[in-house]
């Protein structure tokens, strides 16, 4: 049975239920409706949707170019935050992006194998009940470094994200900042394949700040770190029946009294499979319980790591009790599920080309 609504801190999630279905084919009109006020539910047709910039919307930005300490003949392209400074002259390009942002009680769902957004990222700013399905977000400034999250969550409230795939994003697959509250991220291929990296690795896949956050049946794969990571003393992550696979760093982190209940994953070919650290100042480490018994570590996936980096048993704290119903899987029998099921079209997905 598939169940449609979701599981965790992002229950009672609706989106724009009760709206009449609406099926767009365009930019200038998925903005207006996605941004306006009124209750929606948005179809986007299967298939391919290059929403990039095109012509004089095209931004010319001046980025910074450094080197990789891994392959000294590969150069990376930054952009540059904030006073940032760059030790070599700054190189022009193209930003060609666009952010679709949204107002509350909103569903934004691919039909069919579903709906692949290349160029877009998501903004979720004030709004509330937004709930997107069956989408790819993919190629967003993947040649640069610092140039866009798939998915900004800024104090929302009530979101549900379900079978997504998130591929060759220029920064984050998900930042959730502090203030945001009842997530859920549910069957989401999180896939950090990427020439743009040193390494060829998505460097952090998601971090989650002084948020309430849900992800089970996801899938962390071919990323470097924060798969994801927990920070900040108002922090709640769920982790359940994911799996995680070619990480070359540690995979699940909480940090500066952020707390992680983690329990019956799969981790795979990863250095670390956790790490609990503080913010290099007084505030006390994350706390992360690994309930016991129910992770599968393959591989020699199985460390686990201390603030100072010291390899410690698998972590063992008190932390918060999930206030809703849920029933994991095995994690022995959960791994089929998220490799089949995971991203826009599950097993029947479209492939994706930045040619």
């Amino acid at each position: 049975m598939i169940r449609v609504e979701p599981i965790g801190f992002g229950e009672g999630t609706t989106g724009g239920a009760g709206a009449t279905p609406v099926l767009v084919s365009n930019w200038t009109d998925l903005e207006r409706l996605a941004g306006s006020d009124e209750p929606a539910v948005l179809l986007l047709a299967e298939g391919i949707h290059d929403l990039r910039r095109k012509g004089s919307e095209i931004e010319d930005i001046e980025v910074c170019p450094r080197a990789c300490s891994e392959d000294p003949e590969k150069t990376l392209y930054q952009v540059l935050a904030g006073d940032s400074s760059c030790a070599s002259p700054l190189v022009d390009t193209a930003r060609d992006d666009r952010i679709l942002r949204f107002g509350s009680n909103k569903t934004l769902v691919g039909l069919g194998r579903g709906a692949a957004l290349r160029g877009v990222s998501m903004g979720l700013d004030g709004s509330q009940n937004i709930i997107l399905r069956n989408l790819a977000l993919y190629d967003l400034n993947a040649s640069l470094l610092e140039a866009g999250d798939a998915f900004t969550l800024t104090q929302p409230s009530r979101v549900w994200i379900d079978h997504a795939t998130v591929t060759w994003i220029s920064d984050a697959f998900a930042d959730i900042l502090a203030g945001t509250s009842a997530v859920t991220i549910s069957y989401v291929h999180f896939d950090g394949s990427t020439e743009a990296e040193c390494g060829g690795r998505e460097r952090w896949a998601s971090t989650i700040t002084d948020a309430e956050v849900t992800m089970h049946h996801c899938r962390f794969d071919e990323v470097s770190t924060r798969a994801p990571l927990a920070e900040g003393s108002r922090a709640r992550v769920h982790l359940f029946n994911n799996v995680f696979s070619n990480i070359s760093d540690w995979a699940v982190g909480a940090s500066c009294e952020g707390q992680v209940l983690l329990e019956a994953s799969v981790f795979e070919n990863v250095e670390a499979a956790t790490r609990r650290s503080d913010c290099g100042d007084s505030t006390a480490l994350g706390l992360l319980l690994a309930v016991p018994g129910s992770n599968l570590y393959r591989d020699g996936s199985g460390v686990h790591l201390g603030g100072g980096g010291e390899e410690r048993e698998e972590p063992a704290d008190d932390v918060f009790t999930p206030p809703y119903a849920y029933a994991p899987e095995r994690a022995s029998d959960a791994l089929p599920q998220v490799m089949s099921r995971s991203g826009a079209g599950g097993p029947w997905a479209l492939p994706l080309a930045r040619e």
